[in-house]
């Protein structure tokens, strides 16, 4: 079964409104599906504000140090694992875990920009 449309908007076309003055409605020269919009700014990017941002750049930062912390605690774990568990050196296995993955980070970056 066919059906008309019964309105520009069921039809997938966009009418201009009234123009001040002159009573006569004009159809656009181009048909906007239905749920579209144009707008003035047609090919620019939305742009972010400041605060947004700094919100955006804080969770990655967030992310990383959640990302190194648990590396540095998997490396102290295997340090501990290699002395036994023996306690009282966690402070020790930490901070050496600490340096070995800073320096693993270190070297990587060393590595990244020597690449051009």
């Amino acid at each position: 079964m066919n059906v008309e449309p019964t309105s520009p908007q069921a039809s997938g076309t966009h009418v201009a409104a009234t123009q001040p003055g002159k009573g006569k409605k004009t159809r656009a020269t181009k048909a906007t599906k239905v749920g579209t919009t144009r707008s003035a700014g047609r090919g620019r990017k939305k742009t972010t504000d400041h605060a947004e941002i700094e919100r955006m750049a804080a969770a990655v930062a967030e992310s990383r140090e959640v990302v190194r912390h648990d590396m540095v605690a998997t490396a102290a774990y295997f340090l501990a694992e290699k002395r036994g568990f023996e306690p009282g050196h966690e402070l020790e296995d930490w901070l050496a875990a600490e340096a070995q993955i800073m320096s693993a980070q270190l070297s990587k970056l060393a590595t990244q920009a020597d690449v051009p």
